[in-house]
């Protein structure tokens, strides 16, 4: 922008007006007003009165001719004129001239005034001169202080992992977008189960801590998992066999346990028995279960441990019928064997109804149990109804009606225990062909 625009300033401060002093320094018109003279040259005193004569020196001829007023500080009437200054130069700006000391102003209010108009004059300076020098070894400074921050932050950062088992240093892995704290304990619990074909548990604590160590102070990654997986004793996920709260054996999988137990029940099924269910006398249950894998037995171990028997004792009441062989067969001894559970009985001992026998039998860790259907075909009795006579003799007897027996199918249901038949239950009974009552007339004189 240029400087000599004209621009409306804000409004200054109102001015006073001073009376110029007695100096030279004024200089001008008001110079030869002191000096008795009007600004065209004549006397002060001619021609008009002071108070009429026009322009600036007969205005200061007007203040000398009242001494007792010079030093009075008359106020500039409210509507003077403010007329709007073209900005000079710079240079031209800061003289102090003899025109602004004869309107009062003072050097203060002059340099104000001056950077007022700065302040909304836009002015273009010349840019400044770069210190290269400065420059240059400033950017070193920066320079040398990221280098340094580079160097301390290489050997610092943690760019490794240190493995631990059980606390006990394994060696140094380097960090990377896949191998992380947990990979090495990961790795190495993958490879222990493919080796055992089923899940595996830990028994140690596998642990990473961030280390700063250079390439050549660690490991490779599978290496470092080697390591850790000789040192690391682990259970196998294994199925194990209850009986009534007891583990009888443990196998390697939930597939060859049912098979073992599947093995025990079929030695006690018959050919040809409609058998509706089967099952164990005991509680048996698989559960799965974390085992060392030195435990592990194999299907023909865990079958000869179910199937192992103990003795046990009993007491048997004879009935109607009953013999030593019949008693011995019945649960599984011989006749030795049943004397010897009976003392002082023999051969030739005669054996009574409601007699009680000793009995020992064999007792398995699991006793199964079948249950079958049968269906019979038995007679229906026919039913016999008197007519009394009272004309003839209480021996007297004879047939008016002549009866039929029925016909019957009637099912059974048969519980076996290993094998030893118990006493058969009817369930369902459907009569097949009615029987005819019989009626008989008997005398009762």
């Amino acid at each position: 922008m240029d400087r000599d625009k004209e621009i409306k300033l804000k409004p200054l401060p109102k001015p006073v007006y001073r009376p110029p002093s007695n100096s030279r320094e004024a200089g001008g018109r008001d110079s030869d007003a002191r000096a008795g003279k009007r600004y065209d040259g004549r006397p002060a005193g001619s021609g008009r009165a002071p108070e009429q004569s026009g322009g600036r020196g007969s205005r200061g001829g007007a203040r000398y001719a009242n001494p007792e007023k010079r030093d009075v500080q008359q106020p500039i009437p409210d509507d003077f004129p403010m007329v709007p200054r073209k900005v000079r130069p710079t240079a031209a700006r800061d003289t102090y001239s003899a025109s602004a000391a004869g309107r009062g102003v003072s050097r203060k209010k002059l340099r104000m005034n001056r950077k007022r108009r700065e302040a909304i004059n836009i002015t273009t300076k010349a840019p400044r001169k770069i210190n290269q020098n400065a420059l240059f070894w400033g950017i070193a400074a920066l320079a040398f202080c990221v280098f340094i921050f580079v160097i301390v932050w290489g050997f610092t950062k943690k760019n490794a992992y240190e493995i631990f088992v059980n606390d006990e240093s394994v060696g140094k892995v380097m960090m990377s977008k896949t191998v992380g704290a947990d990979s090495v304990l990961t790795a190495a619990t993958a490879r222990l189960k493919e080796e055992n074909g089923a899940d595996v548990r830990i028994n140690e604590t596998v642990g990473a801590e961030p280390v700063h160590v250079s390439k050549n102070g660690a490991l490779g990654f599978d290496k470092i998992v080697a390591e850790v997986e000789s040192r690391l004793t682990y259970d196998v996920l294994a199925s194990a066999i209850y009986v009534n709260g007891e583990m009888k054996g443990v196998l390697k999988d939930e597939k060859t346990a049912d098979a073992a137990l599947d093995k025990v029940k079929a030695q006690y099924r018959q050919a040809g028995l409609n058998i509706i269910s089967e099952g164990f006398v005991e509680d048996v249950r698989v559960e799965p279960e974390y085992v060392g894998k030195d435990r592990i037995q194999s299907a023909d171990d865990v079958f000869a441990i179910l199937t192992s028997t103990s003795s046990k004792q009993d007491i048997y009441t004879l009935v109607e019928g009953d013999s030593l062989e019949k008693v011995a067969k019945k649960y599984g001894m011989t006749v030795d064997d049943l004397l010897h559970a009976n003392p002082g009985i023999t051969v030739d001992t005669k054996l009574k109804i409601g007699q009680q026998l000793n009995i020992t039998t064999p007792s398995p860790v699991v006793s199964v149990q079948t249950v079958e259907e049968v269906t019979m075909t038995e007679v229906d009795p026919m039913p016999v109804r008197e007519q009394i006579n009272p004309d003839e003799p209480a021996t007297y007897k004879k047939i008016i009606q002549q009866g039929a027996d029925g016909q019957k199918d009637v099912t059974y249901r048969i519980t076996r225990i290993n094998g030893y038949k118990q006493a058969p239950v009817p369930v369902n009974t459907v009569v097949t062909k009615a029987p005819v009552a019989q009626i008989e007339e008997i005398g009762s004189k």
